[in-house]
């Protein structure tokens, strides 16, 4: 009632609109910018969201996420268990990573290449430390280089992959190609005759914690064969106000599907599957989201 009163009292009636309009409205604002940021880290890094699925957490993320996955035409949302603390579950679970970088700033076809093995292989000595002292065993360790490139008249970089091993001319021949490409993938234009500059080398070393078994987790309670259900009104644009079935989460078992509208609520979250989608209940007690057309 406070919120209703607030938006009413502070947009609807000075915009001269209906409330519900109003809420719709700040609803569609905040959407435009979450869909932003999603551009930022999908089409402005080169690539393309419709190849992607969106993995929606938090206790708003499912909320939007079928609009965010509109907006972005991403075909495929998922809910995980728990997705309320999915945040704080992947700061206990997340692997042991540490990233090294040594400024070299060269040009890449005349680069000192023992320079360059004699540099990569002093942060890799020290990456190798770290995970020793973190006992991490060796066969969960992971290392890998990378470099910061770019041409000579440009003032940001890319980062690209580079090959372990001794540097040589062919490493570095690699490197350049795979600039190039990268560059081409993320601004959609490369100058291969263009000479090519070093600016960081870098060295990332991962150990592998295995991760939690979310699926494990979310069986673990147990789960009734039927979900209790109610109704609520609610605004999609596509309907206006409707009343939409209300499920709950815990009692949804595997190979429930229904199309939307639909509101899943759970303890630490609720999930808006709006016209236009279908969500489903799989066997591991995520809730996948797809779209119908």
């Amino acid at each position: 009632d406070r919120a209703r009163a607030a938006i009413e009292a502070r947009i609807a009636k000075p915009l001269g609109m209906s409330t519900l309009d109003a809420a719709a409205g700040i609803v569609d604002v905040v959407n435009a910018g979450m869909a932003a940021a999603l551009r930022i880290v999908s089409v402005e890094r080169g690539h393309d969201p419709r190849e992607f699925t969106l993995v929606a957490f938090g206790g708003a993320g499912p909320v939007h996420a079928a609009r965010l996955a509109d907006e972005l035409a991403i075909p495929q949302v998922i809910v995980p268990p728990i997705p309320g603390g999915f945040s704080a579950l992947g700061l206990v679970a997340s692997d042991i990573r540490r990233d090294y970088a040594r400024t070299f700033y060269a040009r890449l076809d005349i680069a000192d290449l023992e320079q360059m093995t004699a540099v990569y292989g002093a942060m890799e000595g020290a990456a190798r430390e770290m995970l020793a002292r973190a006992a991490v065993g060796e066969a969960r360790r992971e290392i890998t280089r990378a470099a910061d490139c770019r041409y000579g008249r440009q003032a940001y970089e890319l980062t690209v992959p580079v090959r372990s091993g001794p540097i040589t001319r062919a490493t570095l021949e690699r490197l350049a190609t795979d600039f190039h490409d990268k560059h081409r993938a993320t601004y959609g234009h490369a100058n291969p005759e263009e000479p090519v500059q070093l600016v960081n080398l870098r060295v990332a070393a991962l150990g592998r914690l295995g991760g939690l078994d979310l699926g494990r987790m979310a069986g673990a309670a147990g789960a009734p064969a039927v979900a209790p259900a109610g109704e609520r009104e609610a605004h999609f644009k596509e309907t206006g106000p409707v009343r939409c079935p209300v499920l709950a989460r815990e009692g949804l078992a595997p190979g429930f599907e229904r199309p939307g509208p639909l509101i899943i609520e759970a303890m630490d979250t609720t999930i808006v599957i709006p016209p236009g989608w279908r969500g489903r209940a799989d066997a591991r007690g995520f809730i996948v989201l797809e779209a119908l057309s």
